[in-house]
């Protein structure tokens, strides 16, 4: 996971999947059932259990099973349904093809940041997006200032 991508002030963070399971202290089953509670393509979500009461719960019960028999505030409604869904997704997220290992991905830098701007390789990617105009009639593209701005002068965070 790439962090920080809107960020001006702060550079960018690669995450390692392969650390959050051990960083949140969730053996694999337990980050499956994790996954499956922030809500998946094959699993409702149950209401009021975000990330950090997903953990909480899972840390006390250690299962999705444990959580629904011991919590009568967190149901997820059809209790027979759901867990079909669970058990669904428990067995395709099982059978994933494991994150590459550790020594692989520690080659990787933990922080992206600005280098130098070749102009002309710039050019090339903006005619193929259509965007050539821009470079007509000698006009310099400005990059930092075009990313700088607010292209409809909203302010999104009004809508979280």
């Amino acid at each position: 996971m790439v962090r920080n991508i809107s960020s001006r002030s702060t550079p960018l963070v690669l995450i390692d999947g392969n650390v959050i399971p051990e960083v949140l202290g969730l053996s694999e089953n337990e980050y499956i059932d994790f996954a499956l509670l922030l809500g998946t393509d094959f699993t409702r979500r149950i209401k009021n259990v975000g990330p950090h009461r997903a953990l909480k719960l899972l840390q006390t019960y250690g299962s999705i099973e444990g959580i629904i028999d011991g919590q009568s505030k967190f149901q997820p409604g059809s209790r027979t349904d759901y867990l079909a869904e669970v058990d669904t997704a428990r067995a395709l997220f099982s059978s994933l093809v494991p994150v590459p290992d550790r020594l692989a991905t520690s080659m990787m830098p933990n922080e992206f940041k600005f280098g130098v701007v070749d102009q002309a390789k710039v050019n090339v990617i903006m005619e193929r997006c259509g965007l050539g105009k821009v470079l007509m009639g000698g006009q310099h593209w400005e990059f930092e200032a075009a990313l700088a701005g607010n292209y409809f002068d909203d302010n999104p965070g009004t809508y979280l």
